[in-house]
């Protein structure tokens, strides 16, 4: 685990009760009945922090907690991944330490396989035929950010030859954290491929329907009365086939003719 100090500073707005307003500078009046009183303050910087100076002593004031999330994005030298962190709390002089958690690295290999298919959460690693045909392209993994409008995303490379250890990816990911898959092939005659996964080891295997077992479909897009229909040029159209799971799926799209 990596541990990073960072300081936040947070500006609060105070103001003094009524009737306590003076010109800086100035010396507080004395209260009735103490002829002898002696301030131990003139301004709110003679007073500890979360204190202002009324009437010449040092009042806490009363303060509401504030809970913010934090997103750390630490750099591609680091080897760590960008991560948030929900109901963070200021801590007393006003730090606040984060620890930033290891990435996860995941290996495996992505083959063509008839009848087979990953399942929505990973359970194990499924069982990969040693003579399916391997598909390259590229795999991105993404997952919903704590901070509103933000992503966690990791993506890389998916090669056909397997190096030493027998993969043919590896991609660094977040633990804890269900991440939808997009596996985008090389082979144009091989649509996308979408799924979720919880990755809880670091194999993970993506097994691709067969390519027998895709269908080809063709058609027109149109617009316009039933009587004379005019072709939409150049729109593009996405189809995809839910599997039994609900959430894993095969997409494909295509352009019309211009």
């Amino acid at each position: 685990m990596t541990r990073i100090a960072m300081c936040l500073l947070v500006a609060v707005a105070c103001s003094s009760p009524a009737g306590t307003e003076r010109p800086a500078g100035s010396t507080p009046r004395q209260p009735e009945g103490s002829a002898s009183f002696s301030p131990v303050c003139t301004t709110d910087s003679d007073c500890a922090a979360g204190s202002g100076c009324v009437q010449g002593a040092c009042v806490v004031y009363p303060t509401t907690e504030t809970l913010f999330a934090v997103a750390v994005d630490p750099g591609e030298k680091s080897g760590l991944l960008s991560e948030q962190f929900g109901g963070v709390r200021i801590g007393p002089g006003g730090t606040v330490n984060i620890t930033m958690p290891d990435p996860m690295t995941v290996s495996g290999v992505v083959a063509l396989q008839a009848g087979h298919g990953n399942d929505l959460i990973d359970s194990g690693p499924p069982e990969v035929d040693a003579n399916a045909p391997r598909v390259s392209g590229r795999l991105v993994a993404t997952a919903p950010g704590l901070v509103p409008g933000t992503q966690f995303r990791s993506e890389a490379k998916v090669g056909l030859e397997p190096d030493e250890n027998g993969v043919t990816y590896t991609i660094k990911v977040l633990g804890n954290r269900v991440y939808e898959l997009a596996f985008l092939p090389d082979d144009p005659a091989l649509p996308p491929y979408y799924m979720s996964a919880l990755f809880t080891s670091g194999r993970f295997d993506i097994l691709l329907p067969d390519a027998s077992e895709y269908t080809r479909v063709e058609g027109v897009v149109v617009r316009g009365p039933k009587e004379s229909p005019e072709p939409v040029r150049g729109a593009r159209v996405t189809a995809s086939v839910a599997q039994p799971l609900g959430q894993k799926s095969v997409q494909a799209a295509a352009l019309t003719d211009e």
